[in-house]
């Protein structure tokens, strides 16, 4: 498995901030972000606008309806990324999301582990393993 290759795949998909986190040989351990663009965080405001009852831009607004939509949007976008990139290179990959901060809703945080083990790592486990 050649890291390099893959993490330039992943820029090429415009992820941005890839940061190889050590772990055991043979794995490629990144955390990354998925960065909205001006389409995205329009729909999401748009949605998120025309299907609830709550006000825009309160809290409410945010956590169950803006916030859920920009996360639903990185989490295919990101699956559709590892699903490419493991089936061109020919390896197993798994990727954990995390919530898009209602702080700073303009990416989404991930994390994908990469292997060329027949056996698929559970990246769950590996979370636990690092406390990460």
């Amino acid at each position: 498995m050649v890291k390099s290759e893959i993490i330039k795949a992943l820029k090429e998909k415009g992820v941005s901030d890839i940061e190889e986190i050590k772990y055991k040989r043979g794995y490629l351990l990144v955390k990354f972000f998925y960065d909205f663009d001006d389409d995205e965080i329009s729909a999401a405001r748009t949605y998120s606008n025309e299907e609830g009852t709550y006000e825009s831009e309160t809290e409410e607004w945010f956590k169950e309806l803006y916030l859920p939509y920009l996360y639903d949007i990185s989490l295919d976008n990101v699956e559709e990324y590892i699903e490419e990139i493991t089936e061109e290179y020919e390896i197993q990959g798994q990727f954990v999301a995390y919530d898009v901060d209602i702080n700073n809703p303009t990416f989404g945080e991930f994390l994908a582990i990469f292997s060329e083990d027949e056996e698929e790592v559970d990246i769950d486990e590996v979370v636990e393993e690092l406390d990460l």
